[in-house]
This record gives structure tokens, sequence and C-alpha cells, in this order.
């Protein structure tokens, strides 16, 4: 999956778990307001939440497997690494951002979330969520409420080579003995490999 891919799917998750929480989006579509950030969505009325991209790091250090594709005609590599998100939750005085920040954070790691995470976000297993983070500020006349919790995920990343040749046929010579204590004649065996350019 692609960064964009994880916040679609984290937008999804919130919107499911904790939606009910939140205003309904602006639009044709009634859905719960969730929006990924650096993004330019309409003005959105409180409370809000959007989906972030914190950061990615080695989780175990070694290679788990590699594996050649025929049909791609690649080599490719996978590795265990971390993905960490941030969902954040916007309102005003009476929305509860915090608590609804807090119950987004549990309901992720119920039978529920669990089932919804497979669905939205394939092979990334919930590895961590922070305790939520409240801070406040006024905007000319009324004070804006803000919380979040990060969230780390473990997933696969995979590196893919196609740099390389690959041996098509080779030379073999030997004897290819029917009988496993080698009594009767061997077979004649002969095998001619090349590689490609």
């Amino acid at each position: 999956m692609t960064l964009q891919e994880y916040l679609q799917g984290l937008s999804k998750l919130i919107s499911d778990l904790v939606g009910d929480k939140l205003a309904v989006a602006k639009g044709t579509n009634p859905i719960p307001s969730v929006y990924i950030e650096r993004q330019k969505p309409p003005k959105p009325f409180y409370p809000y939440s959007t989906t972030s991209y914190i950061g990615r790091g080695n989780y175990g250090s070694k290679e788990l497997y590699s594996s050649f594709c025929e049909d791609t005609n690649t080599y490719n590599s996978y590795f265990n690494r971390r993905i960490r998100l941030r969902a954040a939750f916007y309102g005003k005085y009476g929305d509860n951002v915090l608590d609804t920040a807090d119950e987004l954070g549990a309901r992720l790691r119920t039978a529920k979330g669990i089932e919804l995470l497979e669905r939205y976000m394939p092979n990334a297993g919930l590895t961590g969520v922070s305790e939520p983070s409240y801070t406040d500020e006024l905007l000319t006349t009324d004070y804006q409420e803000f919380a979040f919790i990060t969230i780390d995920f473990w997933v696969i990343s995979t590196i893919t080579d196609s740099e390389f040749y690959t041996i098509t046929s080779g030379e073999v010579e030997g004897k290819l003995y029917t009988d496993y204590e080698q009594q009767e004649e061997p077979l004649t065996l002969t095998t001619t490999f090349e590689h490609s350019d």
C-alpha cells in the first residue's frame, strides 16, 4: 500500500469507529468529517478529524525473505517496517475532542477495530497507540480544542530489483540412479543453462 492509501484507510477507520462524534462533511454524501492533512478540503464544521503521516522506521532490522517474481521478471526483498500515523480531532468547547481521541484509541483494539483494520489497511498490524494529547487556542472570539493520538502500524515493505540477469539454462553433467543403493546402472543426465542479457 502507498502512504496515501494508509491515510485513506485510517480516515475510514475513524469514520466507522467514532464518526458519530463528528460533524457531517459538506457535500452531497453525508459522511463524517474526516480529512487528510495538507490537502484542501472545504472548510469543515466542528468537530472534525484529520489524518497525517508522522514517520516510518525499522521494525526489526533483518530482511524477512526474498523471492523472484516470474510474472514481472523482478527480484523482491521484504522487510519489517513501522509506519506512524496521527489521528487529530478539532472542536470547540463542549465537543469533547479529547474523549473522542481516547475512544478511538480504545476502539482500535476491539474485535470490530481489528476487523475494520484488516478491511481498510490489509497487512498492517496495530503495534501501539499513544495516550491522547490535548491543547486549545483562542480563535477570534471562541476557543478551538485540539486532541490527537499517534498510531504505530507494523507493515511489510517491498524492495523490487529489476537490474539483474536470470539464469535460464546451464550445463550440468552427472549420473542419475534409479535405486537408492546405486546397484543398477545409472542414467546419464545432461542439462544446458543459458542466462539472459
